[in-house]
């Protein structure tokens, strides 16, 4: 019995310690699939094509496309890979029925499936699984997981939710939270897009607000006279701005935090977009985007991880206003630091832009670090002369006690510094002649003392 309850124990564990490792594996190549449906996307018909020459797929047709090839094989790989998942999985929950971890794994698994029922069954067994978690950070993924599969299926109230739930059951000291925050942050900007792609109600009022400026500038500032209908549509479409208002600037202070616990490049950008789309929907201006500014924003995390020379000018424009908006916010939060790596990201994009450039200065004389501090400024001043106007007390700091002394200081360093270096080799080149002199006099010596002998002990002739 006991050999049995221990065998038993160790599969346990060794499916345990197997199917987080078939689910990294899962991602990877669902990831790498989609990158690959992306590239041959590309692909115009009319090209030339490199072919499968050494047959890649193990299909034994070396005449294919490379490309399919590739797909093939890497199709084959997630059927296995999705099989030998699920097997565990199932013989987990089979060894140990009510283990919450093999639950939401079993989730996590399903949720990969190619059927249209796998998301709503991953739905389904997550919340078994949270309802056999003892831990509030346990109970906190399980509600994000939920959130993440509404918010696939375009169900943004679900996903709102489930988001909520989980930075509310988690503890606000813990580490954790950061990932709740971000999650509930990318959901209300994802309401915010759903709304601007699907809604009528935000393009229809900005499309009567366009038709009143026209009205206005033919007949001379006499305002067009509006039906009922355009007045509620007015109305309702100012409403769902001060709700996406409330939802855009819970964001922007949820994404403050995560920056603070997790500053990485793409939650700097996150920020940057909630603040963008924030800008829009304070001047009521959320329905007046054209569709290339819509496309450009929605993927504006992957776009700002692009050079430039890649990128078309309004893209261009947006990362650089994206990341601008984040230092800006970083600097009136008093973040220095992350402030100014937002901005020296985004002269990146415009780089002879004297207002950034007086942001990043300001960012690094805040720090202390008065030599850059100084740099920006007349960088600042080089790309706008007859505007940037550094504050006296900023100018006094750097030219009186700041910038001079401590280049001063530093050189006087640097300047005693060799010289005592200098002073040593010369001791030591002084030592080495004495040494080599001495070496010199006592071979002589020798030398003296051996002919002397050699001329006594000589025979007379």
């Amino acid at each position: 019995g006991k050999l049995k309850e221990t065998t038993c124990s160790f599969v346990r564990l060794e499916f345990a310690n197997a199917v987080p490792k078939l689910v990294a594996q899962l991602q990877n190549i669902t990831e790498n699939q989609k990158k690959l449906e992306y590239e041959m996307s590309q692909i115009d018909e009319g090209e030339n094509f490199d072919y499968d020459d050494e047959d890649y797929d193990g299909d034994g047709d070396f005449a294919e496309r490379f490309l399919e090839a590739k797909k093939t094989r890497l199709d084959t790989n997630f059927n296995y890979t999705f099989k030998m998942a699920t097997t565990a999985c199932a013989s987990w929950l089979e060894m140990e029925p009510n283990s919450a971890y093999g639950t939401h794994n079993s989730a996590t698994v399903r949720r990969y499936g190619k059927d249209e029922n796998a998301i709503e069954d991953a739905i389904d067994i997550a919340k078994k699984a949270i309802d056999l978690h003892a831990t509030n950070e346990d109970k906190m993924e399980g509600y994000k997981f939920i959130s993440e599969a509404n918010h696939a299926l375009g169900r943004y109230d679900e996903a709102m939710k489930y988001a909520q739930m989980a930075k509310d059951v988690i503890d606000v000291l813990s580490p954790e939270r950061a990932s709740a925050y971000r999650l509930l942050a990318s959901v209300h900007v994802a309401r915010t897009f759903q709304e601007m792609a699907t809604g009528e109600i935000l393009t229809k009022a900005a499309r009567i607000e366009k038709e009143e400026i026209d009205y206005r500038e033919k007949e001379s500032g006499s305002s067009k006279a509006l039906t009922n209908e355009e007045l509620d549509l007015k109305r309702h479409a100012s409403n769902l701005h001060d709700e996406l208002k409330e939802n855009l600037e819970a964001a922007a202070t949820m994404l403050e935090d995560v920056i603070w616990e997790d500053p990485r490049r793409e939650h700097l950008i996150n920020m940057g977009i909630a603040l963008y789309l924030l800008e829009a929907a304070n001047d009521n201006a959320l329905g007046r985007f054209t569709k290339p500014q819509h496309d450009a924003l929605t993927e504006a995390k992957k776009l700002c991880l692009l050079k430039p020379e890649h990128m078309e000018d309004h893209e261009i424009k947006l990362c650089r206003d994206v990341l601008v908006l984040t230092g800006r916010k970083l600097l009136k939060e008093k973040l220095y630091a992350l402030a100014g790596d937002a901005l020296h990201m985004a002269l990146i994009y415009d780089e002879e832009n004297s207002v950034t450039w007086a942001d990043v200065g300001f960012s690094q004389f805040a720090i202390g670090k008065l030599e850059i501090a100084k740099m920006c400024f007349d960088n600042a001043k080089k790309y706008d002369p007859d505007n940037f106007v550094l504050p006296e007390d900023v100018r006094a700091a750097l030219e009186d006690v700041g910038e001079n002394e401590l280049l001063r200081t530093r050189d006087e360093k640097r300047g005693t510094a060799k010289a005592k270096k200098e002073e040593e080799q010369k001791e030591r080149e002084e030592e080495g002649e004495k040494d080599f002199e001495g070496e010199e006099r006592a071979e002589e010596e020798e030398s003296s003392t051996s002919s002397t002998s050699s001329s006594r002990s000589s025979p007379r002739s």
